[in-house]
């Protein structure tokens, strides 16, 4: 992996009437010899699996570039930092990870129940740290008539603050739990969820981290079916799902592929998709618009055609733009 772009191996033989006489594997450093005698029947790794391969490798390759440090991050009991504390632990062994697990008002007991389960399931260490008194504090200072979405925002921006915290007296390296989607929407707190040395998932789907799920629990359950079934939500308030603010995931993550990936517009989705056009140019619009969260995130594994930061380069100020 050098700086987001992952090489996935799979050097191969061919034979002198196209035969595939030999085939590297996925995402792994090996010697391998060819006999062009023989052709073979070579059995291919699934996209899940391959990209599950990619970004342990990607993970692993950035943290031995500084010497193997020990890995933090913030556990919350919902699908994202599942997967990613799943990858981690892969990549860099259960004693490296460091998970902590930080508590607002608005978390419910179920949360907090997975992600302990979660982390004895992989055998990471777990520390519990409410961030309500800080909380509590920061409304004081700040005034109890806060609109609503800087309440919101100040949680995120406090488990920021302890994270980092956490990785100075350990000289350790946060891991990033942001994923495609919400990076598409904007559904990121600058300085919040966004910090982080590396982002495993901000090219990979929700949708995706779904199946990257279904893959990590293909053999025993080692992520909590309760992370699974519970609704995605970012519980900064009472009773938030993330369908309070966001498209379903479902749809979200086909416009996402056909338009940021497959490079399709607006006129060939209505035509032939049957999609909405008001709504699909509200959805990109707004995609466009938080270009400059995306600038500041951190860095990101490519896996698909093409991610929000590696080879897509998009300005921040778009005077004239309009959806097509």
């Amino acid at each position: 992996m050098q700086d987001g772009i992952l090489f996935d191996g799979q050097s191969l033989g061919v034979d002198r009437k196209g035969g595939l006489s030999a085939l590297g594997k996925d995402f792994e450093e090996e010697d391998l010899w060819v006999d062009l005698s023989t052709t073979q029947a070579i059995e291919l790794s699934g996209e899940i699996e391959k990209v599950y391969r990619g970004l342990v490798l990607g993970i692993r390759d950035y943290f031995e570039v500084f010497g193997m440090p020990p890995a933090v991050l913030g556990v919350s009991g919902g699908i994202d930092s599942a997967v990613v504390c799943v990858l981690a632990k892969e990549a860099l062994g259960a004693k490296r990870i460091h998970c902590l697990s930080l508590p607002s008002p608005f978390s419910s007991f179920a949360s907090f129940w997975d992600a302990d389960q979660l982390c004895r399931n992989l055998n990471v260490s777990l520390t519990s740290v409410s961030i309500e008194p800080l909380y509590k504090i920061a409304l004081q200072i700040l005034g109890e008539s806060l609109q609503e979405k800087t309440k919101e925002n100040v949680q995120p921006r406090l488990r920021a603050l302890l994270l980092m915290a956490k990785c100075n007296e350990m000289d350790a390296i946060l891991l990033n739990t942001s994923n495609k989607s919400e990076a598409a929407m904007g559904y990121t707190t600058l300085y919040g969820d966004l910090a982080g040395g590396i982002a495993p998932l901000f090219d990979v789907t929700k949708t995706r981290v779904y199946q990257l799920a279904a893959y990590i629990n293909r053999h025993e359950v080692v992520i909590p079916q309760g992370i699974i079934d519970r609704p995605p939500s970012a519980e900064l308030k009472e009773g938030q799902v993330d369908t309070d603010t966001l498209p379903p995931y479902e749809w979200l993550d086909q416009v996402i592929t056909l338009w940021l990936e497959e490079g399709q517009g607006v006129d060939w989705m209505v035509k032939e998709k049957g999609w909405d056009r008001a709504c699909l140019e509200k959805v990109i619009e707004t995609m466009e618009s938080f270009e400059y969260k995306r600038r500041q995130a951190p860095l990101a594994l490519r896996v698909t055609k093409k991610a929000w930061t590696v080879g897509r380069r998009s300005p921040i100020m778009k005077k004239g733009w309009r959806c097509r």
